[in-house]
């Protein structure tokens, strides 16, 4: 009996040891920015968006953040703590930018 009750047990557990894959539906058309309309369509568009952004942010505008963000490939990162991680990393890069030279764009 016990066997057949850990043996129920052990069969059921590994059903639910697998994630459920649920499918994304693509965003709207009219919600998708092409890269050159977000400044990101070349290296040097990319980094201007970026450090102009996270400037704006230290005048005051927080809501900037968004848009460094995007300049960052946070794509490896997990999806649940992408937004918090990407304002994290965008800050450590713009300190370690502001430690070297001077950028003139």
């Amino acid at each position: 009996m016990k066997q057949i009750l850990l043996s129920f047990l052990l069969f059921f557990n590994y059903g639910l040891s697998f994630a459920e894959e649920t499918p994304t539906e693509p965003p709207p058309v009219a919600l998708i920015e092409s890269a050159e309309e977000l400044g990101l369509g070349s290296p040097r568009e990319t980094f201007t968006t970026f450090l102009h952004s996270m400037n704006d942010i230290k005048r005051g505008q927080a809501e900037r953040i968004n848009d460094a963000t995007r300049a960052l490939d946070l794509s490896a990162i997990n999806p649940l703590i992408r937004e918090e991680k990407g304002r994290d990393l965008a800050w450590m890069l713009l300190e370690a930018i502001d430690k070297t030279k001077i950028v003139n764009l």
